[in-house]
């Protein structure tokens, strides 16, 4: 134990195993205050020093304190003006689905950093400054250097909209590759949008006068807002203002979570879609405001 929190964290752990029902409702409700957002709750009760009561939390409370967690966390995300959502968090705490349960919000930054990090070192050295230059050096860095690539053969495996899964196996989604573009840009300033097309999602890219769309699930292509318009048309859509489709923060989290809520509902897992479920309810009432 390190810390006075990692400190309260393992004496309030402990006070789960034992006492009245309303005192450890109490408890319950101070833990989740302290522990780390969005983390698995597996990484405090590995720090409790006493074996016994570790084993009795693995054993019998460490699943359902993760649920009530998991939710909790969702809750307090959207607690603000959905225009005030922060994406990095949103998508972070999607990728607490994952079976990496030691996944942590400060090692996903990190990991998102040094990617940055090394592109802009690529800028620098080139003496990249248009638009089209640097949007051609991210293309090839993140799709031909980095090889990040659109899963096609199992587009709807849910690891695919885990963005911690991905900066790991190099393979996504179309959202979840958009996405990722889209937390590099911020990092390096570039002027880079979601686009929410029916069945695609892409980039937009616009500086000045240079203003392209760029599909990350197809490594990077290039498209004009005649090929979006097209699109359009073929999915039959109402749609015919290209600027009004931008992806706020809020619909790209509901995207991504109607995909994981269709996937887990056509492979009969109940409880998954039924966590899905609740936490889609909370969007709901976040778009609300």
């Amino acid at each position: 134990m390190n810390t006075k929190k990692e400190k309260d964290i393992e004496v309030l752990l402990s006070c789960l195993i034992d006492g009245p029902r309303e005192e450890r409702k109490k408890v319950l409700h101070i833990l989740l205050e302290i522990l780390p957002f969005g983390e698995h709750p597996s990484s405090s009760v590995e720090l409790v020093r006493d074996p016994s009561v570790r084993a009795w939390l693995r054993q019998n409370s460490l699943e359902l304190l993760n649920e009530i967690k998991f939710f909790h966390d969702w809750k307090n995300y959207l607690t603000v003006e959905p225009s005030r959502l922060d994406l990095e968090k949103g998508v972070f705490l999607i990728s607490r689905m994952s079976e990496n349960v030691a996944v942590s919000l400060s090692s996903f930054q990190t990991s998102l950093d040094k990617l940055a990090s090394l592109f802009q070192k690529k800028v620098s050295s080139c003496f990249l400054s248009q638009g089209k230059e640097i949007l051609e050096a991210f293309v090839n860095f993140l799709f031909v250097e980095h090889g990040f690539v659109g899963d096609t053969e199992y587009r709807e495996n849910p690891s695919n909209s885990f963005l911690t899964e991905l900066l790991v196996s190099k393979k996504g989604n179309p959202i979840s590759l958009s996405v990722l573009c889209l937390l590099l840009a911020k990092r390096l300033e570039l002027p880079m949008t979601g686009i929410a097309l029916p069945g695609y999602f892409l980039i937009r890219y616009k500086q000045d006068n240079f203003d392209i769309y760029m599909d990350p699930y197809q490594k990077g292509e290039f498209l004009v807002e005649d090929d979006i318009l097209d699109l359009l048309r073929k999915s039959n859509s109402n749609l015919s203002d290209v600027h009004a489709l931008q992806a706020s923060t809020l619909t790209i989290l509901k995207l991504m979570y109607r995909s994981l809520i269709a996937y887990f509902s056509n492979s009969g897992r109940e409880k998954e879609t039924e966590m899905l479920n609740s936490h889609f309810a909370l969007m709901d009432v976040c778009s609300l405001r």
